[in-house]
C-alpha cells in the first residue's frame, strides 16, 4: 500500500466574476454567478475551499495567502483537515494528505493506492479499512496494533469498540483488551457507552456498558433505547 508523502505552494488561478459577454448571434448572456466559500483556516493555516461556478463543483485546500496546496477538483471530496492532515476521497479511495511538504495536484492523487474507507485521527490513531478489513493507523501511517478486525470504530476517549473472531472486545490507543464483550450484539450509542444486546426466552433484551466494559445498567430493555451521559 502507497501513502502518499508529497506537496511546493502554488497561487490560485484567480480569475475575475462572470460578466456579460457578447454571443455570436449577438444576444447578451449572463454566466452563473461564481461562489467561493473559505472555512477558517485551522491551526496550521491551511483552510478547506468550495467553488461552485456554471455547475461545475470543486474543493481543495489553500494557505492563509489564498494559494492552493491542494488543488481544487471536482473529483476531490476534503473530509477532514486537522493540522497540516488532510483526510480526502477522490474516485473510489480514500487518502491521507499531508500538505506540509508542498503543492499537490489531483493528479499526484490519482497515481498512489487508498483504502476502501478512513475516517480522521482520534486519540492519536486512525481507523481505515483495506481488502474488507479494519485497522488502525498510527502517526507513521503503518498498522498501529498488527491486527486486523471485522469491526472496528473510531477511538474516544481513549477507547474502541472492535469484533475480531466473532467476538467483541473494548481496546485502549496500546491495542490491549480493556474487556472483553460477551454480548450478542454491541452497537455505538455515544462517546461514553455501548448498547448491549443478548437474547433470553426468546426475546432479546439491551442495557448499556461503559469505557470499561462495566454495565451501567441492568440488562431490562426491549427496544431501541438511547443513553445520555446524565440521564
Amino acid at each position: 500500500m502507497v501513502f502518499l508523502l508529497l506537496a511546493m505552494l502554488l497561487g490560485c488561478n484567480q480569475s475575475p466574476m462572470p460578466s456579460k459577454s457578447q454571443s455570436g448571434n449577438g444576444q447578451l448572456s449572463m454566466s452563473e454567478p461564481k461562489e467561493v466559500k473559505v472555512e477558517q483556516l485551522n491551526e496550521a493555516g491551511l483552510a478547506i475551499i468550495l467553488v461552485r461556478e456554471n455547475g461545475d463543483y470543486k474543493e481543495g485546500v489553500v494557505d492563509a495567502n489564498g494559494s492552493e496546496v491542494l488543488q481544487l477538483s471536482s473529483r476531490l471530496l476534503v473530509q477532514d483537515l486537522s493540522g497540516s492532515l488532510a483526510l480526502v476521497v477522490t474516485g473510489n479511495k480514500f487518502l491521507f494528505v499531508p500538505l506540509d511538504s508542498g503543492y499537490i495536484s489531483q493528479q499526484d492523487l490519482d497515481d498512489v493506492n487508498g483504502f476502501q474507507y478512513a475516517l480522521p485521527f482520534q486519540c492519536g490513531l486512525a481507523m481505515v479499512s483495506a481488502n474488507d478489513s479494519r485497522f488502525y493507523l498510527n502517526a507513521d501511517f503503518q498498522n498501529a496494533f498488527g491486527e486486523t478486525y471485522q469491526f472496528a470504530e473510531s477511538f474516544h476517549h481513549d477507547r474502541a469498540l472492535v469484533r475480531a473472531d466473532g467476538f467483541y472486545r473494548i481496546i485502549n490507543t496500546k491495542g490491549e483488551t480493556v474487556a472483553e464483550l460477551n454480548y450478542a450484539q454491541v452497537n455505538a450509542q455515544t462517546p461514553w457507552c455501548w448498547q448491549v444486546t443478548n437474547k433470553e426466552d426468546g426475546e432479546f433484551i439491551s442495557g448499556f456498558v461503559g469505557l470499561n466494559g462495566e454495565l451501567l445498567t441492568e440488562m431490562i430493555y426491549e427496544g431501541p433505547v438511547y443513553y445520555h451521559e446524565d440521564v
